[in-house]
């Protein structure tokens, strides 16, 4: 299986994430989103639409990642 804290769902898998998919997500999520901010920027001419909604698309991509796993530390928190 993927790594679930990739799926973007409504409802997060969370019998399905261990701790083991947390820090390659997040840290997936932070190059892609670097990749793609440096082709936005370089597009030149900026609008709302060219530049700020996919900003907020990427922000909700580590957000939701993020959400599961906080959530997760909060309720299962161990030493892993």
């Amino acid at each position: 299986m993927t790594n679930p804290l990739f799926i973007d769902v409504a409802y997060p898998p969370y019998d399905k994430v261990e701790v083991s998919h947390a820090v390659p997500a997040i840290k997936k999520i932070i190059a892609d989103n670097r990749a793609k901010l440096s082709s936005l920027v370089e597009q030149g001419e900026h609008t709302w639409e060219t530049l700020a909604v996919p900003m907020e698309e990427m922000d909700d991509r580590l957000s939701n990642a993020w959400s599961v796993v906080s959530n997760l530390n909060a309720v299962m928190n161990s030493e892993e």
